[in-house]
């Protein structure tokens, strides 16, 4: 037997592996190395084809791993391995890709994207996808693009000879792209799990080079939609290419919120878009408002143990929180398209009936009030939580020091300098109260009219001795550790 196929064999085979799978897989280095000898190569195949059924399913990640290892040792495999790529089996293909791209060079990675542009639409868009959600190979098709981008972008580099190819190139550069748009959105996530928003907040993603491409994955994941590139994420729902650390109803907020701040009111069919989702969604929302009242009564509701309730009052805020979402969104893009909206939104917020309420409903009102604009009435909103312990204290006060802050870089006719003096009596007040998130408190861009004053910086020194000496003696039980928002 060729060395080289020996060595292969012996990095590969598995007695569990299945001749399909095996056999394919290996088949296509077998192949490869005819020009070293007929005989060794046939050898090689017999061999091949003499493994142990089992699923294939099973066997996928092996495969992987055992082509991946034969890679790191023999570096040159990646020739033969696609020489015989159209004669593979999509398992194999698979696993040949995974591994060319974790570990080949640039030239094997050029070679296999090439081959899989060439293939029909079938086959080559779940390999795309396939490769996209490995970590390590999305990886590498990223730094391919970033390295060289331009070549990257252009089908006459890459020796391609027809349209479809051309566009399935196009189709894998917006596949790293979307991955990376994904990634730089979940980034925004605080380190201490918060997914509240402040001004700024979304600036690495407005920098973008490919902002449509930006708006677009945004509103996909911000709407719940499938977004229409090569690889199907569904019927009408949003897959991310890679999973995410989120919740998706997070997820869904930060992209309405990062929409709000990137998109202009130039981008008329996004608008368009957002404002036939809210309507729809609100009247979705306020039938099933109505269900809930009919169904209130009634004794089913009323079991012991019976959760079902509590769930539909989860769902509709929910709902409920996600349609006030896409509103304000609407409303930083286009302050004057939805006045008339805005105020009805409220009243339905201000008038909705307690005996289904859900809690995250209340805290909506000075949410919105404040993405519009609305601080003082936001304020009192928040003034009147403290008499009804909606909220817990120490995160009202810091929310009404938010707002105070925000308020002070566009006063009107208030005073700038008594608004920046009651953001910090608030902050103070949140201290006092059990507030001790720091990372949040340095990173929420909110507090930038105060972060540079003497009482900010004070609090913050503070807070940070605190968080050293819990970090010093993780046992000790200090009351002054961070409270649970």
């Amino acid at each position: 037997m060729v060395p080289r196929l020996r060595h292969v064999l012996a990095s590969l085979r598995r007695p569990a592996l299945p001749a399909l799978a095996l056999g394919l897989v290996l088949t296509t280095a077998a192949r490869g190395s005819l020009a070293e000898g007929e005989a060794g190569a046939a050898e090689g195949v017999a061999e091949l084809r003499s493994g142990v059924a089992s699923p294939v399913a099973a066997v996928r990640e092996s495969a992987r791993a055992d082509l991946e290892r034969a890679l790191i040792k023999d570096p040159s495999l990646v020739k033969p391995l696609l020489a015989a790529w159209s004669e593979s089996s999509q398992l194999a293909r698979e696993a040949i890709g995974v591994a060319v791209l974790r570990h080949g060079d640039r030239d094997g990675r050029r070679a296999l994207l090439r081959q899989a542009f060439a293939l029909p639409d079938t086959d080559a868009h779940p390999l795309l996808r396939a490769w996209a959600q490995d970590d390590a190979s999305s990886a590498a098709l990223a730094t391919l693009a970033s390295e060289d981008r331009r070549a990257f972008a252009d089908p006459l580099a890459w020796g391609l000879g027809s349209a479809g190819e051309a566009a399935r190139l196009q189709a894998l550069v917006d596949l790293v792209d979307r991955t990376q748009i994904e990634a730089l959105l979940t980034s925004r996530k605080s380190p201490t799990g918060h997914t509240g928003y402040y001004r700024g907040q979304y600036a690495v993603l407005a920098a973008h080079p490919r902002r449509q491409l930006v708006l677009d994955v945004l509103a996909a994941i911000g709407l719940d939609e499938q977004l229409p590139l090569p690889h199907a994420t569904g019927l009408g729902t949003y897959a991310p290419v890679l999973p995410q650390d989120i919740r998706f109803y997070e997820w869904r907020g930060m992209a309405l919120n990062a929409l709000g701040e990137i998109a202009e009111p130039e981008d008329e069919a996004l608008l368009l878009r957002l404002e036939i989702w809210y309507r729809s969604h609100l009247i979705e929302a306020l039938e099933q408002r109505e269900r809930l009242v009919r169904m209130r009564d009634r004794i089913r509701w009323q079991r012991r143990g019976d959760t079902r309730w509590e769930e539909q009052l989860s769902l509709l805020g929910e709902r409920v929180g996600l349609a006030a979402d896409v509103l304000t969104t609407i409303y930083n893009i286009a302050p004057t398209r939805t006045a008339s909206a805005l105020e009805q939104f409220l009243d339905i917020l201000q008038s909705w009936p307690w005996s289904v309420q859900p809690l995250e409903l209340e805290a909506m009102v000075p949410q919105v009030l404040i993405r519009t604009g609305r601080y003082a009435e936001a304020i009192r909103e928040y003034q009147r939580y403290l008499r009804t312990a909606f909220t817990t204290e120490s995160l009202n006060w810091y929310n009404q020091a938010c707002a105070f802050a925000c308020w002070s870089r566009d006063p009107g006719e208030a005073d700038a300098e008594a608004l920046r003096r009651n953001a910090l009596d608030c902050l103070d007040k949140a201290y006092e109260s059990g507030w001790r998130d720091l990372g949040w408190m340095e990173e929420d861009g909110d507090l930038d009219p105060i972060r540079e004053t003497p009482r900010y910086q004070a609090l913050r020194a503070r807070m940070q001795a605190e968080l050293d000496a819990l970090l010093a003696d993780p046992e000790d039980d200090d009351p002054a550790a961070p409270s649970e928002r």
